[in-house]
């Protein structure tokens, strides 16, 4: 599959994941790495975090726990995260679960 077809497939994972919670879509944002969806569950004020990475920092496409830590500052403002790439080192997977962010992948969704 090519990269460009897989980011529509990530995209589309995360509209899927906003829906069906009830997430309403408050804003899209584009940065360097990717796409931010922040969202909002109904009435409430917690805010949702639905993070699509599609540039990879590394070659392989792997996404690592430096990309977690690093990512780790933005949480702080907001009530859930979801992060969501094609593939997660067994590092990174680890600290999602230390920090309470909800992972997606080509293959594997974990949730909390």
């Amino acid at each position: 599959m090519s990269d460009e077809l897989m980011n529509e497939v990530l995209i589309e994972k995360a509209k899927l994941i906003a829906m069906i919670r009830g997430y309403e879509d408050e804003k899209r944002r584009r940065w360097d790495e990717g796409i931010d969806f922040i969202a909002s569950h109904g009435g409430s004020d917690d805010k949702i975090l639905l993070r699509i990475i599609t540039e990879p920092r590394s070659k392989s496409g792997v996404i690592g726990v430096d990309t977690i830590r690093d990512m780790s500052e933005d949480l702080q403002d907001y009530d859930k995260a979801v992060l969501i790439a094609r593939r997660f080192s067994s590092a990174a997977e680890e600290e999602m679960r230390r920090e309470g962010i909800e992972t997606v992948s080509e293959k594997f969704y974990a949730p909390l």
